[in-house]
């Protein structure tokens, strides 16, 4: 049998044998199709063969084909469902032009993996939805779950379908954000592009065979919420138009553009009766109407280009016979052609061809391990998404992913009066700033969130007591939770998870999750503030702050992270829970901005030719002087690393060292001993983007004498202005460096001994 003859099977297996003669056969059968499901039915067959006792066993698989129109009518009428233990939407602007050049050039994208079942059997969300729907008592409604295939048919869905043709404000909040879009095709090339579309000739030839060339005439546009409202697509262009009137105007207007919208080219309607059709044919006659005008202007001036007029030219006649009028009623049939083949290529998607593998009605009990035994063929999911599937088979109507996301919208803004340091930090807001960013969790919660809960599990079941192994916190830890461990613990690990990064935010100038260097610095501070036997009180956070900066002014976490990590943990949480058995932290105490190698003089102002300062000192020396109050040279306020967009600026700028000697190209990668010193973290300071852009090049003297006495000293300057003046060589520059690592180091002093509680 050749492949792709392949319809539906139904494969009797009663003992290992026969399974062992069919696998060659299913391998073979669903090669074209989906190999990684092949193997999994190959796997759930030994395992329900081992479960039944070597009892019959009967698979059932269905492999067909479907259309994108039909594809996308289920996902608008609710019928293609996913499961409330599928991960999110995560494809990009660029996976949809990808994929929309796939479809028009009837590329094979790969199949897609449903199983029927009953819209009550999954707490479920619709494709495209952020938010899962409650499961509906009445078992009635067929459906089908998406197992495999949620990215292509999410971004099918968002291509050709007009998802905000209903309240489109109510659909916008619902949305995925890559999802918030209208798309068009640029059928005029714009400059320097390809004529893809024989716009030029008003003949359509065949299409590149290249995706990549394909790929730019599919144009997104952003559907905001409260701009652009007066652009063709928007959906609140001239909405006050009936809705013919409206698609004409809709047509016209992208005309002018060059472009055919493609929203709405398949839906529930029949596309032939519908208004997308009106604004599409519009569209093409305008712009085929435009194209020929151009040509009858070059004609009349006798400028018609030569291959276009021999086009014109019908077998047994010559170009020199035909007459002004017989082009120009050519030139008007080639027009009315042109627009009808373009139109026909576009509405011609609605019929492509995709795979689908079904399974039936009664596999849908298998869900579950159906998603983990494709993850195990090798599709690439996270620990999280395992966790999050796991989480599936409890009783929640809503995805984890769903409920964390909800969980971090409510997080209580209002910024405890003990963990302010300055009297403006009264909110905080983790949306679009910490966890959850761009409408999705971010990959460092969801590491961490796997640790934090593990971790809960462990304190509850050890009476709130903090002693772990590395073992005990590892990732794999979390994959053997059960479902009742999920649920008792996702809100604590998701709590701890906030609480800790407003805390590494407000009081140690942390401005985002790529900003901590050593992410396992996050666990001690978590154990604490998790611990409910511990109250929130303004020495609570002082101590913590304190072993903080003890920590990554210092060597300590350069080496075996893990272990320091879990015994900081223990260590912290005792110091709080009883301050009389002693700062446990007061010998790395000593070593702040003193740790040789790390934090010392020679290092820090790269005194020899061997010496080198860690990427990470760096970032915490800046991070420190933004916490302890870090002001703007040149707007001289404080700082908010919330909101503020700032940047990490060299004090003595780069640029300005071409009076010694060097280009800054040569000194921000050189190592020459100016070179080395101008990179060392004393000579860096995080100040607002804008100012940095402003200072540019100049030199420290010039600027610095527009800077006020309170925002030099929050930088840790002395505090004269004419100190600036003649940096004009390494001993110079060497010198006000070390003056500000004296200063650095007299106040860190001061500040620890104060946290500590001494």
């Amino acid at each position: 049998m050749a492949r792709g003859a392949y319809t539906q099977q139904r494969i009797q297996i009663s003992n290992i044998s026969d399974l062992r003669v069919v696998c060659p056969l299913l391998i073979e059968a669903f090669a074209d199709c989906c190999a990684q499901f092949a193997h999994f039915v190959i796997i759930s067959a030994l395992r329900q063969l081992e479960t039944d006792n070597q009892q019959e066993t009967k698979l059932t698989v269905k492999y067909a084909s479907t259309t994108l129109e039909d594809i996308i009518v289920k996902a608008e009428r609710g019928e293609y469902l996913l499961p409330n233990f599928q991960r999110q939407f995560v494809w990009s602007i660029e996976n949809h032009r990808a994929l929309a050049a796939s479809m028009l050039l009837r590329i094979p994208c790969g199949s897609l993996l449903v199983v029927k079942g009953k819209s009550s059997q999954f707490s479920s969300r619709r494709v495209g939805y952020m938010s899962s729907e409650t499961a509906p008592t009445d078992n009635s409604q067929s459906v089908e779950f998406l197992l495999d295939g949620q990215q292509r048919v999410s971004t099918l869905f968002g291509l050709f379908a007009d998802i905000f043709s209903r309240d489109w404000k109510g659909v916008h909040d619902q949305i995925f954000r890559q999802l918030k879009s209208r798309w068009a095709l640029q059928i005029r090339p714009e400059k320097d592009q390809p004529d893809v579309f024989g716009w030029t000739s008003l003949r359509l030839g065949k299409l590149p065979e290249e995706p990549e060339i394909l790929k730019e005439v599919f144009v997104q546009y952003d559907v905001f919420k409260t701009t652009k409202l007066d652009h063709w697509s928007h959906p609140a262009f001239m909405s006050n138009l009936e809705e013919a009137q409206r698609a004409l105007k809709i047509g016209v207007a992208a005309a002018q553009d060059g472009q055919v919208p493609i929203w709405g080219l398949c839906g529930s309607a029949k596309y032939d009766n519908s208004v997308h059709d009106s604004y599409t044919k519009r569209a093409l006659r305008e712009i085929a109407e435009s194209r020929r005008k151009e040509l009858q202007a070059a004609l009349e001036d006798n400028q018609l280009p030569e291959d276009i007029l021999h086009d014109l030219v019908q077998p047994g006649e010559a170009a020199s016979e035909l007459t002004g009028e017989q082009i120009s009623e050519r030139l008007r049939d080639r027009q009315s052609d042109w627009a009808k083949d373009v139109h026909d290529l576009i509405t011609d998607l609605r019929k492509a061809e995709l795979s689908i593998i079904e399974l039936t009605d009664d596999e849908l009990p298998k869900a579950i391990a159906i998603f983990e035994a494709i993850n195990r063929g090798g599709t690439p999911l996270t620990s999280f998404d395992l966790i999050t599937a796991r989480y599936a088979r409890g009783e929640s109507q809503k995805s984890l992913p769903e409920m964390i996301q909800e969980y971090i919208a409510s997080f209580d803004q209002d910024v405890p009066a003990e963990l302010r340091r300055h009297a403006s930090q009264k909110s905080w807001t983790a949306v679009d700033n910490i966890g959850y960013v761009k409408d999705s969790l971010t990959n460092n919660f969801k590491t961490q969130f796997l640790t934090l809960i593990v971790m809960h599990n462990l304190l509850l079941a050890r009476g709130n007591e903090c002693s772990f192994t590395v073992d005990e916190l590892k990732q794999r830890q979390a994959l053997a939770l059960k479902a009742e461990d999920i649920d008792r613990g996702w809100t604590a690990a998701s709590s701890a998870f906030l609480e800790t990064w407003r805390f590494l935010q407000l009081r140690c100038g942390v401005k985002n999750e790529g900003a901590l260097r050593n992410k396992l610095l996050s666990l001690p501070i978590a154990v604490a503030l998790s611990n409910p036997e511990l109250p929130k009180s303004r020495d609570l956070y002082d101590k913590i702050e304190y072993w903080y900066w003890c920590s990554v002014l210092t060597g300590t976490y350069t080496a075996r992270q893990n272990e320091h990590a879990i015994q900081d943990a223990s260590d912290l949480s005792r110091w709080l829970r009883d301050p009389s058995t002693g700062n446990p932290f007061t010998t790395r105490q000593a070593r702040v901005l003193k740790d040789p190698g790390y934090s010392d003089d020679e290092t820090l102002l790269r005194s020899g030719e061997e010496s080198s300062v860690r990427a990470d000192v760096g970032d915490y020396l800046l991070q420190y002087v933004l916490a302890k109050g870090g002001r703007d040279l040149l707007k001289d306020r404080l700082i908010d690393v919330q909101v503020d967009e700032i940047e990490d600026h060299h004090l003595i700028p780069l640029g300005s060292a071409s009076s010694i000697g060097q280009s800054s190209s040569v000194i921000r990668k050189g190592s020459s001993e100016i070179a080395r010193l101008l990179n060392s973290p004393l000579n860096r300071a995080y100040i607002l983007k804008e100012s940095n852009r402003k200072i540019s090049a100049r030199p420290i003297d010039t600027y610095m004498k527009e800077t006020s006495l309170p925002a030099r000293a929050s930088l840790y300057f002395p505090d004269m202005k004419d100190q600036f003046g003649g940096i004009s060589d390494v001993a110079s520059i060497r010198k006000l460096l070390a003056s500000r690592l004296g200063q650095l180091r007299s106040e860190t002093s001061k500040d620890l001994s104060r946290l500590s509680g001494e």
